[in-house]
């Protein structure tokens, strides 16, 4: 959740029950964001489902394909 530019959740959002903000009394500005257990399995859900995919993306290709491709991906991300 990206809280830059934006104003915390409303206690009527559905955030609440997700996410647990504190803000320390010696510093205002600081917002520290805790993750709750619905939040983590939510998480935890949405993990799934992308390697789900990944895994259908890269079913096709052998061993030396997927090995290529991370090498690939790895020089691709160091550039980024």
């Amino acid at each position: 959740m990206d809280v830059r530019g934006s104003k915390m959740p409303r206690k009527d959002t559905p955030f609440l029950d997700m996410f647990q903000v504190k803000i320390p009394a010696n510093n205002e500005r600081q917002k520290n964001i805790y993750v709750l257990p619905k939040g983590i399995g939510i998480i935890e859900d949405f993990r799934e489902s992308f390697q789900k995919v990944e895994d259908g993306i890269v079913q096709p290709l052998t061993e030396a394909e997927m090995q290529t491709l991370k090498e690939l991906l790895i020089k691709i991300n160091q550039h980024l």
